[in-house]
């Protein structure tokens, strides 16, 4: 009979023993380190919900004083308030038209302003500067072009000429 060497056996066994405590208290060290994070995160989380309802009940009381209100009013309805300021802007559009009538030398006999449209009658006539329909296409083609047109014209629904020509024409208003 042979003799077996139970040295080796021993010997592994110590090392798996070993092996073994040394993974047991790694992971011990692992769930502490875990527990320990989670139980920090969690009063984090409770500490930000503290601050989160202090600002939802400061924002109430803010909502809540009749200034703050008002302007959230105006704040959502800015747009309405500007077209309808622009609209009420008589005395600057009536100086526009003299403005621009002057520089095309063109005559206004009426105009009545309703709704954001202008309707007006006006007049050119043939002299040593120009034939009448010339300058009515001029007026209309420089007054389309420019960009600091207060109005687009829409249409010229009459027109009538001889030396002098005479048109109607709408314009309306226009909104940013």
């Amino acid at each position: 009979m042979s003799a077996v060497d139970i040295k080796f056996y021993e010997k592994k066994k110590s090392q798996t023993f070993y092996i073994a405590v040394a993974l047991l208290f790694l992971v011990i060290a692992i769930t502490v380190g875990l527990y320990y994070y989670s139980y920090t995160q969690t009063n984090t989380i409770q500490e930000n919900q503290i601050t989160l309802e202090q600002v939802n009940t400061s924002i109430s009381e803010i909502q809540q004083d009749e200034k703050i209100q008002i302007y959230s009013v105006y704040a959502k309805n800015r747009p309405l308030f500007k077209t309808l300021a622009d609209a009420s802007k008589i005395p600057s559009m009536v100086n526009h038209l003299k403005r621009v009538f002057t520089i095309q030398w063109v005559n206004y006999k009426w105009f009545s302003y309703n709704d954001w449209k202008v309707q007006m009658e006006l007049s050119l006539e043939t002299n040593d500067s120009g034939y009448a329909y010339e300058k009515v296409t001029k007026f209309l083609k420089n007054y389309r072009a420019n960009e600091e047109a207060l109005f687009t014209i829409d249409q010229i629904s009459s027109f009538s000429w001889y030396d002098r020509m005479n048109f109607s024409a709408d314009l309306t208003l226009k909104t940013q």
